[in-house]
């Protein structure tokens, strides 16, 4: 057998001996989302940074939690315009469960997609992590522990910031500037499974979600460190 890799080391060093781990709910995540959208319809903001399992199948179960989202943004896919053509035609989150990712795009939520072509303009170095830890706090030295031990920040003294990119849309969506595209995922190829297909929404093909194509990435960069130091 060979070792399976994961890159990050999310967590690591955070506990101390003796810390108990926090019991497992017993509620399935997809049956948490459901209750909490349909109990607060138009309410809730749901963020979604990793596979979409777990939100298609809250939509496959409960197919009114769509309607009733009061948006879902979500990480991941890969546009790959001109500028963007060394990026993977399949981005890690889709990857994962293109058959999730078809379910929630072609479920009528009102989605905002933030995809690699931007969250791969935007990252934090080794002067951003002095920031943060010039907060002076256990929370600040935590924070920028957790960013040292990223094997890509280890090796080259910076790592791109995916998912707070995706969060802060929700708070300064002026970060990034979005176009209403129709976007599918590929299903069958051998080579490409969960590949994005964008495309301007047609009479055939309508538009389902806006899709984040340009960021400020000087101005997201101010926004985060901003956020965590103050």
């Amino acid at each position: 057998m060979q070792p399976i890799y994961w890159e990050g080391h999310e967590g690591q060093g955070l506990l101390e001996p003796g810390d108990e781990p926090l019991t497992p709910s017993t509620v399935h995540a997809a049956d948490l989302i459901s209750e909490v959208v349909r109990a607060n319809p138009g309410e809730i903001h749901l963020v979604a940074i990793g596979p979409l399992t777990n939100v298609a199948l809250a939509l496959l179960k409960a197919p009114e939690v769509a309607s009733a989202l009061a948006s879902l943004t979500i990480m991941g896919g890969a546009i790959r315009g001109a500028d963007d053509l060394s990026l993977p035609y399949a981005e890690h989150n889709i990857r994962c469960d293109p058959e999730a990712a078809h379910v929630v795009f072609s479920s009528g939520a009102p989605i905002t997609l933030v995809p690699l072509d931007v969250t791969t303009k935007v990252e934090v170095d080794r002067e951003g992590v002095r920031r943060i830890r010039s907060g002076g706090t256990s929370f600040h030295d935590a924070v920028a522990q957790q960013v040292d031990l990223y094997p890509r920040f280890a090796g080259q003294g910076s790592t791109l910031l995916h998912d707070p990119l995706a969060l802060a849309t929700l708070v300064r969506p002026d970060l990034v500037t979005a176009q209403w595209l129709h976007v599918a995922v590929e299903l069958h190829s051998r080579q490409a499974a969960g590949l994005t297909l964008a495309s301007t929404p047609t009479t055939a093909q309508p538009g389902n979600m806006d899709v984040a194509l340009g960021v400020d990435a000087d101005g997201f960069r101010e926004f985060f460190l901003g956020r965590l130091v103050g």
